[in-house]
This record gives C-alpha cells, structure tokens and sequence, in this order.
C-alpha cells in the first residue's frame, strides 16, 4: 500500500476534482488508488461526479467497519474564536462529520 502512494510521488495537485483521471491527484484521491482492495471507501456524489471527501474518511474511520482497519494517529482542531490550532481526541475528530462548519475568522 505504501509503495502504492509513493508511486504517485511528484504528481500535480488536481483543483478540477477529478477521480477519474490518476495524472493528477487531491489527497482523499490518493487514500483511494493507494488503499484500493484493502479499504474501498464510499465515494460521494457532489456536481455528478464520484469523489472521496475527507468527512467519508472520518466516518467509515468512525464506524464499526473502519475501526479495526484504520488506527487514530493525530488530529489538529482549528479553533477559528481563538485563531489557534489544538491537539484533540478521537472523539472530536468523530464529532467533525456531525458538525456545521464553523465561518472563517477575517
């Protein structure tokens, strides 16, 4: 699986979006090639196209079926009141998926 990722080294990110096409990739994109067949995700549907979002990361992590494949690491919480960054537990990073996103801070 690594050696997966890493053959997609030095590929231009894709601000198009576009998961069917591999010469350009977004960092959910490259969760999906490199984990393919060990972990299929569910992709989403956003403007028609099929897409791995961050938030189906989180909750197939979440779930019963992702826990055991996938191990909490980090997760850095922006904190846009304060303008600061927090080390926070699994159990927020679970609580992000059921959350509206709060505005940007100016």
């Amino acid at each position: 699986m690594l050696g997966r990722a890493f053959a997609h080294a030095g590929k231009p990110y894709d601000f198009a979006f576009d998961f069917t096409d591999a010469s350009q990739l977004v960092g959910s994109e490259l969760l999906a090639y490199a984990l393919s067949g060990f972990i299929d995700f569910p992709m989403a549907t956003l403007n028609g196209e099929s897409m791995l979002t961050a938030d189906a990361i989180v909750q197939y992590w979440a779930s019963a079926e992702g826990g055991p494949k996938l191990s909490f690491v980090a997760f850095v919480d922006n904190k846009p009141d304060t303008g600061r960054c927090n080390w926070a537990s699994p159990g927020e990073l679970a609580l992000t998926v059921t959350q509206p996103t709060p505005p940007a801070v100016p």
